[in-house]
């Protein structure tokens, strides 16, 4: 039996092969990749989003702040282990070319073209988050794994909060992760149906303000 820890250091230089990410995934997931994310992947705190996917064995997603679309495609690597490239649903809501200077994402142009590959359904959606789910929140219904990047009551999010109940079923996983300075490891938190129903009903007043 291979211990954990001999694992581990054969994947000491997976930081090498980084930059070949986006291209490394295309095809289905290896079991080493696959091991790697659900159990080595840094940040730490962001597995429990791989194990989450493996254990449903999750095509639908939905991400909220896709950055540098890093967790995205580690998302669908996982999932294609389970499904074909053509199962796989991915929708991204960011602000790309609106990103602040000191919080750089990617622009649209290239977060397309780095996860066209992945998923056989794309949606990227430009704008905050309670802008952009007014004009998508109907399409992205049954989503098993929903992200948010920030916390449950950032202004920002607060009236998004109310499209939320309309994209969930009964074993949807809906997580946020809180991003700490680059040498900190980000927060993960999971979010029960339940609270989240508590969110869209406070979020109504919010939702009246922001329109």
């Amino acid at each position: 039996m291979i211990r954990r820890e001999n694992c581990a250091r054969s994947f000491r230089h997976f930081d090498f092969y980084r930059p070949l990410v986006g291209t490394f995934f295309l095809k289905r997931t290896s079991l080493i990749q696959y091991g790697f994310l659900r159990f080595f992947s840094k940040p730490a705190a962001e597995r429990a989003i791989y194990r989450a996917i493996a254990r449903q064995r999750a095509r639908r997603f939905v991400e909220i702040g896709v950055g540098r679309a890093v967790r995205a495609k580690r998302m669908l690597a996982v999932a294609s282990r389970f499904h074909d490239r053509e199962q796989l649903s991915y929708a991204g809501i960011d602000l790309f070319e609106d990103r602040p200077a000191d919080n750089p994402g990617l622009p649209l142009k290239l977060a397309h073209q780095l996860l066209r590959p992945m998923a056989g359904k794309l949606q990227l959606v430009p704008g905050d988050a309670y802008s952009a789910l007014c004009r998508s929140a109907n399409t992205l219904v049954q989503s098993d794994i929903i992200v948010v990047t920030g916390n449950t009551d950032d202004e920002q999010m607060r009236p998004a909060w109310f499209f939320f109940p309309r994209m969930l079923h009964d074993k949807t996983c809906v997580f946020v992760v809180a991003e700490s300075g680059e040498k900190e490891e980000s927060h993960v938190e999971t979010v029960t149906q339940e609270e989240i129903s508590e969110l869209s009903l406070a979020s109504r007043s919010a939702v009246r303000h922001a329109a």
